[in-house]
C-alpha cells in the first residue's frame, strides 16, 4: 500500500476516531469516499477551545454532528467548554449521543459546574430505572 485511500475503511474510521471532531469532519471534503466515514467514528472529542467559536456555533456544531453520528458504539464522549451551559442542553447531547448505543463512555470537563454532575447522575439513574437515555 503507497496511499492512504488504499487503506480499509474500517482502519481509516479507527484512524479517525483519534483525531478530534472538528477535524474529523474536515476530512468530508477530500473525496467522494471519505465524504462519510467521520459519521462511524467512535470517540467524539468536543472542545469549545479548540473550535474558536461562540457558544451559539459551538452548539450548532454539536448538535449536526451528533444527529448525523452512526456507529453503533461509541468509546468515548468528552466535552469541554469554557462557558456556561444550560443542564437542558448537555442532557440533549448526552442523550442524542448515546440513543442506540450498544456502549458509551462519557467525560465531562464541567469545572464549577456541580449541578451538572447531579443532573447527569439523575439522568443515568433515570436510564437504569427504564427509561431511556
Amino acid at each position: 500500500m503507497s496511499n492512504i485511500n488504499d487503506l480499509p475503511d474500517d482502519l481509516l474510521v479507527k484512524i479517525l476516531s483519534h483525531i478530534p471532531t472538528k477535524d474529523v469532519v474536515a476530512t468530508s471534503l477530500l473525496s467522494k469516499r471519505w465524504k462519510f466515514l467521520w459519521m462511524y467514528t467512535t470517540r467524539l472529542e468536543y472542545d469549545q477551545e479548540y473550535h474558536y467559536a461562540k457558544r451559539t456555533v459551538f452548539s450548532r456544531f454539536v448538535d449536526k454532528y451528533l444527529l448525523s453520528h452512526q456507529h453503533p458504539v461509541l468509546e468515548s464522549l468528552h466535552f469541554k467548554f469554557k462557558t456556561r451551559y444550560a443542564y437542558i442542553e448537555i442532557g440533549l447531547w448526552i442523550r442524542t449521543a448515546v440513543s442506540g448505543l450498544e456502549y458509551a463512555s462519557l467525560r465531562l470537563n464541567v469545572l464549577n459546574q456541580f449541578n451538572i454532575l447531579v443532573y447527569i447522575i439523575r439522568l443515568i439513574q433515570n436510564n437504569e430505572e427504564g427509561e431511556s437515555i
